[in-house]
């Protein structure tokens, strides 16, 4: 029985060979591998004396290989089953960012006021999901607006 990592390697040996802009002999393509957030990458880069290179979310590469043209600006490559580390191809299709955006419901940035100097601040993208995670624990007395705001809010 093959495992989703099997599955994963073996797609992207088949593919990468069809990207529409990377999959020529000019170009080398490394294999995808795990950043700290568990969500995989790829480094591309000219084969031939230039220095240029690029790292690529690597469910957009494969979504890329597999419609054999580049995504568009507004788009995204989206998992139909919504885990978002199952990344085989059947799995991967463009979605329009905007809509992507609404079913996953991104939080928007909102605003708070700092409990130690009362200044009003905005809190958007991983600060405020980490915030609104950390906000579950009766412990947690946050947001700050900066560190040192946060170090005098510790020892009330």
């Amino acid at each position: 029985m093959n495992t989703l990592e099997e599955i994963i390697k073996r797609e992207f040996l088949l593919l990468k060979s069809k990207h529409p802009t990377y999959g020529s002999s000019s170009w080398t393509v490394s294999p995808p591998y795990l950043k700290d957030d568990f969500r995989r990458q790829v480094h591309i880069g000219k084969r031939f004396g230039s220095r240029t290179r690029l790292t690529r979310s690597y469910p957009r590469f494969i979504l890329e290989c597999k419609l054999e043209r580049l995504l568009e600006d507004n788009e995204d490559a989206h998992h139909i089953n919504t885990q978002e580390y199952d990344d085989r191809v059947d799995n991967l299709e463009p979605k329009n960012k905007h809509i992507h955006r609404a079913d996953h419901k991104i939080l928007l940035p909102e605003k708070f006021i700092c409990r130690i100097c009362k200044v009003e601040f905005e809190l958007s993208g991983i600060k405020l999901t980490k915030f609104k995670m950390r906000a579950k624990r009766k412990t947690y007395m946050g947001p700050y607006c900066s560190k040192s705001c946060a170090g005098k809010g510790n020892f009330f």
